[in-house]
């Protein structure tokens, strides 16, 4: 029984991660989408990739509606929600020995 709670337990970063990555589209991931379709690319071509979507608005639309970040004044805060999320991305990255980054 304790190997089967620890599999959980080690199993839901990976759905975290997963789930997030299907349904968002990071700056890194366009410019990977952007050369490949053009068979490589020019840096003013993949700016101006970038430039056609509005990372920052869309993301932190999502993140509002998805209730992980809110408004408190002129700044954006993390809810609770949020605050936990980063927790296990934060201790996710350090298992890994990522560095944050899109």
């Amino acid at each position: 029984p304790y190997t089967a709670a620890l599999l959980y337990v080690l199993a839901i970063p990976l759905y975290l991660i997963f789930y997030v990555s299907t349904f968002l589209v990071s700056p890194s991931k366009n410019i990977l989408r952007v050369v490949q379709d053009d068979q490589g690319a020019t840096y003013q071509t993949i700016l101006q990739a970038l430039e056609r979507e509005n990372f920052v608005s869309l993301r932190l639309g999502e993140l509002q509606d998805s209730g992980c970040v809110g408004r408190s004044g002129e700044k954006f805060v993390l809810t609770p929600s949020g605050r936990n999320i980063a927790r296990v991305l934060k201790i996710y990255q350090k298992v890994l020995g990522q560095t944050p980054g899109g």
